[in-house]
């Protein structure tokens, strides 16, 4: 594993701005919303892969195809997935701070 540079106060200062914007995506009012279209994208998508597997035989199964939605599904829940993670990195390093504060 590489060593993680050392950053700046002023890029430390930026970085925890940044993830606290990210963090404030999971409080937006909307953000259910988008949850929820992006979990109706994927039951589509799931629909669309499961006929291809299910059809006759003249069309067979395209791996390729199923291989590029079932990345981009993944997206999705990584994309989703961002505030979460943003919101412990904040946890993270608030708890970090009063340690050395201490």
């Amino acid at each position: 594993m590489r060593p993680r540079r050392r950053l700046s106060e002023v890029e430390r200062r930026n970085a925890n701005v940044h993830t606290g914007e990210l963090a404030a995506l999971a409080q937006h009012p909307l953000w259910p919303a988008l949850a929820a279209e992006i979990d109706d994208k994927q039951q589509r998508i799931e629909r669309m892969l499961l006929s291809g597997v299910l059809s006759p035989p003249p069309q067979p199964f395209d791996q390729r195809k199923a291989d590029f939605w079932n990345g981009f599904i993944h997206g999705m829940r990584w994309f989703l997935a961002q505030p979460g993670r943003a919101e412990g990195e904040l946890e993270r390093a608030f708890k970090k701070a009063e340690g050395a504060s201490r």
